[in-house]
């Protein structure tokens, strides 16, 4: 099964949760709450693994048009499920 989460203006990931598909060859200058500066992040395609209660198998979910932040201590995916939601999906 594949879940494809749509992207939008707000999605961000990390690249040690994501497989990156392909760069969509531009990129968004980012400002983090109360971080203090700006940096330049690509736009990409990526995809996850996800596990969801409940399944057996695992669920690959890809993300459309997003900024990956490259950062080897950031684990976590960043992608928050209600930014999916202008795009239909439903968790």
């Amino acid at each position: 099964m594949v879940v494809d989460a749509g992207g939008g203006k707000y999605s961000t990931i990390t690249d040690r949760a994501w497989h990156v598909l392909s760069n969509a060859n531009y990129s968004s200058l980012m400002s983090g709450y109360q971080s203090g500066h700006e940096q330049v992040l690509s736009v990409v395609n990526a995809v996850t693994n996800a596990c969801i209660e409940g399944r057996d198998e695992p669920v690959l979910f890809v993300m459309h048009c997003t900024t990956i932040v490259v950062d080897e201590n950031k684990k976590e995916s960043l992608h928050v499920l209600f930014q999916s939601m202008p795009h239909g999906k439903i968790f």
